[in-house]
């Protein structure tokens, strides 16, 4: 495989990372604001989502099925890094 190849290769793979982490991130914005309403608080934190990895994001869609305040969220980007 040429240079120009792999270069193709690795922006597409990159572009897919890329789309799958915009993807989720929308889903989780989705998400919160219906559970928790929509608060200055919630966008502020909300706000912290794209320095998130995107592992790190599909950890949060699952954990934020059991959260029942804002401070849940808080707490976890707190122990998560965001």
């Amino acid at each position: 495989m040429g240079i120009a190849q792999l270069l193709r290769q690795e922006g597409r793979e990159e572009g897919h990372e890329e789309g799958r982490k915009s993807e989720c991130m929308a889903l989780i914005n989705r998400q919160l604001r219906r559970k928790l309403g929509l608060q200055p608080t919630l966008e502020q934190l909300l706000s912290k989502l794209p320095a998130l990895s995107l592992e790190t994001l599909e950890d949060l869609a699952d954990a934020l099925l059991d959260f029942q305040e804002l401070n849940d969220l808080q707490a976890w980007l707190d122990e998560h890094g965001g």
